[in-house]
C-alpha cells in the first residue's frame, strides 16, 4: 500500500496526514462509497469527520488552495493531491460533513 509523503503537502495540511490516508479513496468511487457508508453508519466516524472539519476550518485556505486546485492526474506524479481532492469529494460533497 502507498503512504503519502507529507513532504508533498503544503505546511498546513501535513497535521492531517493521517485523516487523509484513512478517508482519501483514490483507487476507485466504489471504495469511496464504501468510505461513505462507513461513516453514515458509525457516530464515531462522523464524529471525528466533524472534528476534522472544524480543525481545518480554522486553517486559512488561501496557505493551500492553489495547491489543491493543481492536477490529480497522473496519479502517480499526484498521489497526495488526489488524496486530498478525493477526501474533500467525500467530506464535502457526498457526506456534506460541514452541515452536520
Amino acid at each position: 500500500m502507498r503512504h503519502m509523503d507529507p513532504a508533498k503537502l503544503p505546511e498546513a495540511l501535513r497535521p492531517f496526514v493521517a485523516l487523509y490516508e484513512k478517508w482519501g479513496a483514490v483507487g476507485s468511487d466504489t471504495a469511496r462509497y464504501a468510505l461513505y457508508d462507513r461513516a453514515v453508519s458509525d457516530p464515531a466516524e462522523i464524529a471525528e469527520l466533524k472534528d476534522w472539519h472544524a480543525k481545518l476550518s480554522l486553517i486559512d485556505s488561501a496557505s493551500y488552495e492553489d495547491w489543491r486546485n493543481g492536477p490529480i492526474s497522473p496519479l502517480d506524479e499526484n498521489y497526495e493531491r488526489a488524496k486530498v481532492y478525493f477526501t474533500d469529494l467525500l467530506l464535502y460533497g457526498e457526506l456534506e460533513i460541514h452541515k452536520r
